[in-house]
């Protein structure tokens, strides 16, 4: 009875915060496109491997990151929103500074708070791990001054979901790669939801990535964009401008971690499942771990929004993990919640 109840709990909470999205995205602001500016844009993609769409451009500069605090660099990839096109984190240094290992911490969609993040970078920070916040496209201070938090990051305009998947992706390469270069012997993502597909590929495409930890990330992103609650706006409006699922569909791979094996180590790799999610059903998630044989992977009672995937992530990590972060009195101290 008590499972029956959570389950309701968890539905009713998660259509809630759906609808909310549904209702917003209503307002178009990240544009619109037709079926012909469809087809051209993806027309350039036309026999690209994933490799190929998340590859950092010639001669870019990968950026000093600072010992601790804010910092800001130019973004892989530029956009016609101005507040966009600038890549921002927040560093915590670990105990040896950013010779430490490191973990960047990625948030979900329209994530308005970091308060719960900052929580957990000091936990990492107590097993000498630097943690680094990073703001995906459209967030945060990437945010357009017209818009919320991460409004315009994933709509019905597929051209600018597609680009601020590669943004985020070739933002996170420009991060990771600063951090070895600053030093740090491990660098890992920790991420939930929308920057868990971020992450996803970027553990496909960046062999200086060594660990993922991914909360309900959207893997499946079929399932993502025409069967999803979340999505209900984007595939009314995508079927007005007569788009059906079927010209999207050769363009998928491009954009969908299940369709790729990962270069970080399989051991080295946590997925995370609620059991009531609907935006990344279990049963799918639980395919991506086996598709990427070797992971590891467990299911929380919890839908895709709730409070309990991060501290089980935290313990699962450090069990399944102990050659990453031994075990200390650290790991028994106070779990926070991620805003």
């Amino acid at each position: 009875m008590r499972s029956f109840f959570h389950r309701i709990l968890s539905l009713t909470i998660d259509e809630m915060a759906f609808g909310s999205i549904n209702l917003l995205q209503r307002r178009a602001r990240a544009g619109k496109h037709t079926r012909e500016e469809f087809h051209q844009y993806f027309s350039r993609w036309k026999g690209a491997t994933v490799q190929d769409m998340y590859r950092l451009p010639a001669g870019i500069e990968i950026p000093k990151i600072p010992l601790s605090g804010h910092f800001s660099h130019t973004s892989s990839l530029q956009t016609d929103r101005g507040e966009n096109n600038s890549l921002h984190i927040q560093v915590w240094p670990g105990s040896q500074g950013l010779r430490s290992p490191a973990m960047i911490l990625l948030h979900g969609f329209m994530s308005v708070s970091d308060k719960g993040y900052r929580i957990w970078a000091q936990h990492l920070n107590t097993l000498g791990w630097t943690a680094v916040f990073f703001d995906l496209p459209y967030h945060y201070h990437r945010c357009p001054a017209d818009t919320v938090s991460g409004e315009i990051a994933l709509t019905s305009n597929l051209i600018r979901t597609v680009e601020t998947i590669r943004q985020g992706v070739m933002d996170l390469r420009l991060v990771t790669l600063g951090l070895r270069e600053a030093g740090a012997p491990e660098v890992g993502c920790w991420a939930t939801s929308f920057g868990g597909w971020m992450s996803a590929l970027l553990a496909i495409v960046e062999p200086a990535l060594s660990t993922l930890w991914l909360v309900e990330p959207i893997a499946d992103v079929e399932h993502a964009i025409w069967q999803s609650p979340a999505t209900r706006t984007l595939r009314l409006q995508l079927r007005e401008r007569g788009i059906p699922r079927e010209d999207t569909l050769p363009y998928i791979p491009l954009v969908c971690p299940s369709h790729h094996a990962p270069v970080v180590s399989p051991d080295n790799i946590l997925i995370l499942a609620g059991e009531y999610d609907q935006i990344t059903p279990q049963h799918r998630l639980e395919l991506l771990s086996q598709r990427w044989k070797g992971s590891h992977f467990a299911r929380i009672p919890q839908g895709h929004v709730g409070y309990q995937l991060m501290p089980a992530c935290w313990r699962l990590a450090m069990e399944t993990m102990p050659h990453l972060f031994p075990p200390t009195e650290a790991m028994l101290a106070k779990e926070p919640v991620t805003g």
